[in-house]
């Protein structure tokens, strides 16, 4: 299948600091990533029953947090992901400040079109060199301020899109 012709929607997750086995990831964000093609989660996930929830939908790959001390096959320090003809980056702590093309370039070794980050527990989306920056925010520990989130990044025709769900 060419995936540059055909639509693909991304579910996107950071920081859901879910520290106990037990433990389940807010409702909402199953019912956001309902039908997705693929989750990406950008790190503080803190234990594998929340990825094998989040796989029940959909594969999945993420990125190790500065907390994540979990042995996965799934989990690595970074991550990229031909979509299409687009490179997709997945880090926790992008940190970007300066040259963003730079900076991927130092964290992921090549260029890339997106970049999928966590850490800040704040939802954003910003353009940057050319480069789709997405923080899909926390959905358990939001930032002072603001809601609970999770993000969908949508791909068609080698264009990304991105948008924020907040989570009430």
């Amino acid at each position: 299948m060419d995936q540059s012709t055909t639509a693909v929607r991304i579910g996107l997750i950071s920081d859901s600091h879910i520290s106990t086995e037990r433990a389940a990831l807010p409702p909402e964000v199953m019912q956001v990533f309902q039908g997705v093609d693929l989750i990406l989660h950008a790190g503080d996930i803190y234990t594998p029953p929340v990825l094998d929830e989040l796989e029940s939908l959909a594969p999945i790959f993420a990125a190790r947090g500065d907390d994540d001390w979990l042995d996965d096959h799934r989990v690595k320090s970074t991550q990229v992901l031909e979509v299409g003809d687009l490179r997709i980056g997945l880090i926790h702590d992008f940190g970007y400040c300066g040259d963003t093309g730079e900076i991927v370039q130092k964290l992921f070794g090549m260029s890339l079109d997106v970049v999928v980050y966590g850490h800040t527990h704040q939802a954003k989306i910003a353009m940057s060199d050319g480069i789709l920056l997405i923080g899909p925010g926390s959905c358990t520990v939001p930032c002072r301020g603001f809601p609970g989130s999770v993000g969908i990044l949508e791909i068609l025709n080698s264009h990304a899109q991105a948008h924020i769900c907040e989570l009430h």
